[in-house]
């Protein structure tokens, strides 16, 4: 995926994580979730705001986040 597939190059950055969910549902309309979900974006779990020291931006490396780590999805392979 590029950043055209969620972002309009020729739109401003929709800062609404909401925003984004329609663009998730036409890969994932049938998604399940171990956990209630309601009023809650996508993007919100899936592409978690990380902030380290004065730094803060959202995670775009897509996937399943628990709350040890805002950066490392909990079923990433080991580094080989």
């Amino acid at each position: 995926m590029s950043c055209v597939a969620c972002h309009s190059p020729h739109e401003p950055l929709d800062l609404d994580m909401a925003a984004y969910d329609g663009i998730c549902k036409q890969c994932h309309a049938a998604a399940q979730h171990r956990q209630a979900i309601a009023g809650t974006a996508c993007a919100q779990c899936h592409m978690p705001p990380v902030r380290l020291d004065n730094l803060v931006f959202t995670n775009h490396r897509i996937g399943v986040y628990g709350s040890a780590s805002p950066l490392v999805p909990v079923n990433a392979r080991p580094a080989r």
